[in-house]
């Protein structure tokens, strides 16, 4: 690998971008999940392989503006500016994926801008795939599988169900203990699918 770009990899926890760092540098996902915690306004979201962080340092050398964190054993691709600006001129894929990552973080809304009580088709879908893969006992019922198994029997990006199942989890449908999802009321989630 040239030293333009590094492999880089991260264990579950581990900070990859702190907020306030200088380092022009821009990552791509290879493999796992990293979670985005942004400062102002305050939300996260995850991103997985393929995905695009760091622009704001990496394009406009600027203070990056979020803590970025490994969601698991994660492992990136370290560009630094000589290489993106490359790839920029000589790749239009590069620079055509690069363009959508910018537009769909322009286009997120911000926390405030959500309504707590808007249910939209992806709630219904991710609350369907909860309640198909429940898992009945005594007790909150736990739910099979993992957020990115949730999300691909949802139909969704992992990063919209992970916003989704955070709304479920504060509205206090759904509850984590010790990594495990439960349903907390079944009822409600039902409800949502019929919304």
């Amino acid at each position: 690998m040239k030293a333009e770009e590094i492999e880089r990899l991260f264990s579950a926890g581990d900070c990859i971008a702190e907020r306030g760092s200088e380092r022009l540098e821009l990552y791509v996902v290879r493999s796992g999940n990293v979670l985005v915690q942004c400062e102002s306004p305050s939300v996260e979201y995850v991103l997985g392989p393929g995905e695009i962080f760091g622009e704001t340092t990496a394009l406009l050398s600027r203070p990056n503006p979020h803590r970025v964190v490994a969601e698991g054993d994660v492992s990136v691709l370290v560009l630094a500016p000589k290489l993106v600006e490359r790839l920029c001129r000589e790749c239009p894929e590069f620079n055509y994926r690069l363009i959508q990552t910018l537009a769909a973080r322009a286009d997120r809304p911000a926390a405030e801008e959500v309504e707590s009580s808007e249910i939209t088709p992806a709630h219904r879908a991710l609350a369907s795939s909860i309640l198909a893969r429940m898992i009945s006992g005594e007790g909150p019922a736990s739910v099979k599988g993992r957020l990115r198994d949730l999300a691909e029997a949802s139909g969704l990006p992992i990063h919209e169900a992970y916003h989704c199942l955070r709304e479920l989890l504060d509205r206090r449908m759904l509850g984590l203990v010790d990594d495990q999802l439960t349903v907390l009321e079944a009822s409600e989630l039902e409800a949502i699918t019929r919304f």
